[in-house]
């Protein structure tokens, strides 16, 4: 994402997840790049059940099938 404000807010609103950047910017773009990363299998398991009232038919789809692929850490 080139407009750090929003992911800024978007990160602080979900409440897991990193924020990098900037990077660039780039031959293909003017701006700098900004990124939102979750990493590890409860934090994504937040950030989805946070996003998953508004995410559609096929994204749900998606998320249930990453995450029953995603590699728990043992206990």
């Amino acid at each position: 994402m080139t407009d750090v404000e929003p992911l800024q807010r978007f990160g602080a609103a979900i409440g897991v997840g990193k924020f990098y950047g900037p990077y660039g910017p780039y031959s293909t773009s003017k701006k700098p790049i900004y990124r939102w990363i979750v990493c590890g299998f409860e934090q994504t398991q937040a950030a989805v059940a946070m996003l998953w009232p508004w995410l559609g038919p096929r994204r749900r789809e998606q998320v249930t099938a990453a995450l029953q692929r995603h590699p728990r850490e043992e206990q």
